[in-house]
Formats: C-alpha cells, sequence, structure tokens
C-alpha cells in the first residue's frame, strides 16, 4: 500500500458537521491514515466517487447525513454501492437512529446510523468506525489499523 492517504467521503448539506467530522477524524488519525473529502449534495459526491474511482481510490466509507433536497441519505448509500461496491455506508440520523419509512427499500447498503448533533466521538464513533474500517481493510489486504492509532 502506498503511503496515500486513504479518502473518506462525507455528504451533508451542514458544514459545521463536516468540519467537526474533519477535526474529529484529524485528531483521531493523527492526519496520517485518512483524508475527508467532503460534498455538500449526494449528486457532487457520486461524481467525487467516480472520480476517486478513476485514479485507484475507493473510499473505504462513505458517511452521509440522512435528508437531502433530492434524495435521503439512504437513496444516496445505494447509488453509491453501486458505483464502489466495497464502500463502508454509514448514515447520520438525527438521534434516534432510525431512518424514515420510504428509506427501508435502500437500507441494505447501510452498515451503520451515527447520531447528530456529533457527541462524543471517542464513545460513539470511533467504536463504530474502527471495526468497520478495519473490515474493508482485511477485504483489501491493508491490514488492520495499528493498535495506537485505533483506540483515542
Amino acid at each position: 500500500m502506498s503511503r496515500t492517504r486513504m479518502p473518506l467521503l462525507a455528504v451533508s448539506t451542514d458544514t459545521l458537521l463536516l468540519n467537526a467530522f474533519r477535526r474529529d477524524l484529524i485528531q483521531f488519525y493523527d492526519g496520517r491514515r485518512y483524508q475527508l473529502i467532503t460534498a455538500h449534495s449526494p449528486g457532487q459526491a457520486l461524481s467525487t466517487l467516480e472520480q476517486l474511482l478513476e485514479r485507484g481510490q475507493e473510499p473505504p466509507l462513505a458517511i452521509c447525513d440522512q435528508h437531502f433536497s433530492d434524495m435521503t441519505g439512504a437513496q444516496f448509500l445505494d447509488q453509491a454501492r453501486e458505483i464502489a461496491p466495497t464502500t463502508v455506508g454509514v448514515l447520520f440520523t438525527d438521534g434516534d437512529g432510525r431512518c424514515g419509512q420510504d428509506d427501508r427499500p435502500f437500507q441494505q447498503h447501510l452498515h451503520h446510523h451515527l447520531p447528530r448533533p456529533w457527541h462524543s466521538p471517542d464513545k460513539l464513533t470511533y467504536p463504530v468506525l474502527v471495526p468497520l474500517l478495519n473490515q474493508w481493510r482485511a477485504l483489501h489486504g491493508v491490514g488492520p489499523i495499528p493498535p495506537g492509532l485505533a483506540q483515542p
């Protein structure tokens, strides 16, 4: 594996949420493992995902908000999974951890929910993301996240 940081794709219209995720990701991984690539709409994210794949950089993780004007987060993850079949899908939810009734057909490509607002990443986020990222890394022969970086 090259020293290039692997891209993680985050999609939200909420700039504060994206900035918090970027800050926490850099703090947790010391900026050495992953690069957060953000998009403000599902369409922009799907285009970005295609560009990453053209460069041979499949993101291990696509994380997105639940609500957008043109589609739901679960629908975005469904479309993203068609483009990048092994990318792990995580959905920011409004705190109750549930998707809407209309999203049930799309939930097969959803690996986990994360509550928002963004609180206690060391308790709520990293225990979810580290195993999902390690699963992706194992599938691609990258190896697990080193122990010093797997624990906040």
